[in-house]
């Protein structure tokens, strides 16, 4: 390659260099306009705020199109069933999934879990019921499988 033939790659790479910028510009404010836009449709309709945390909306995939972390419903259930029998506050369930890092991307991640928390509720999965005492709501996976015997099929003494 001689000097010229570098030359005028190196100015064809500069314009296509300027023109990507100005392509990625362009998308980075559509991105910022269309997240107002549902920042906007979710101060007027604060329910639709579960769509997002179902998952349905999220881009967040592997390269095999498969979610890289639990969301929505799938991440309450999953929590839930990790400690079965017990019950949680939805303050809890929270502060589960923020260990993890899958909490909701959300205005408000407590009211998303809460919602996500009802629609497994209503589908059966988990079960829901109210704290003795301070009357708070709380939910739980019941694991209904029983313990193993030993090995004889017979209690200990």
């Amino acid at each position: 390659m001689e000097e010229e033939e570098a030359e005028q790659s190196v100015r064809q790479l500069v314009i296509e260099l300027r023109e990507a910028r100005e392509t990625r510009e362009d998308a980075d404010r559509r991105i910022a306009g269309l997240r107002k836009l549902v920042e906007g449709y979710l101060e007027l309709f604060p329910l639709l705020d579960s769509l997002i945390t179902s998952g349905d909306l999220e881009d967040e995939d592997d390269e095999f199109g498969k979610p890289i972390r639990p969301r929505g419903m799938d991440a309450a259930l999953t929590v839930l069933k990790d400690f079965a029998n017990k019950w949680y506050p939805v303050s809890a369930v929270v502060a589960l999934l923020d260990q993890r890092g899958w909490m909701p991307r959300s205005s408000n991640p407590r009211n998303a879990v809460r919602a996500a928390l009802e629609r497994l509720v209503e589908t059966g999965a988990i079960q829901k019921s109210k704290a003795t005492g301070d009357g708070t709501v709380i939910y739980r996976f019941l694991n209904q499988t029983p313990a193993p015997e030993d090995e004889f099929g017979e209690e200990p003494f």
